[in-house]
């Protein structure tokens, strides 16, 4: 039996909330002062906010990022990478879109 929820205006079909796209970021670059906020530069000068985010450092002065964005499309999700890869501390870039 449906929810009271599903039937509200606005509210998503049952595919369309299952198909939603998850765009998914790994980041490894030389940790310094600026490197994550130059990161998070890359989501905000689009507006976007992570959903989720992890940093981590390591002895040798290395930053791993990992961030997950919902709602993007292909190209949008692409030049987002495009921008992280353009930063002169990172190192490289991993990109993966899953359903959520």
């Amino acid at each position: 039996m449906p929810s009271p929820e599903d039937s509200a205006p606005g509210a998503r079909s049952g595919c369309a909330a299952a198909c939603a796209r998850v765009d998914c970021f790994s980041v490894a670059a030389t940790a310094g002062p600026g490197t994550l906020p130059r990161i998070l530069e890359a989501f905000a000068q689009r507006g976007l906010v992570p959903a989720r985010l992890h940093a981590v450092g390591d002895e040798r002065g290395e930053i791993a990022v990992d961030l997950q964005v919902g709602g993007l499309d292909a190209e949008t999700a692409e030049r987002v990478a495009a921008r992280l890869r353009a930063l002169v501390d990172v190192r490289s870039v991993l990109t993966y879109a899953k359903r959520a």
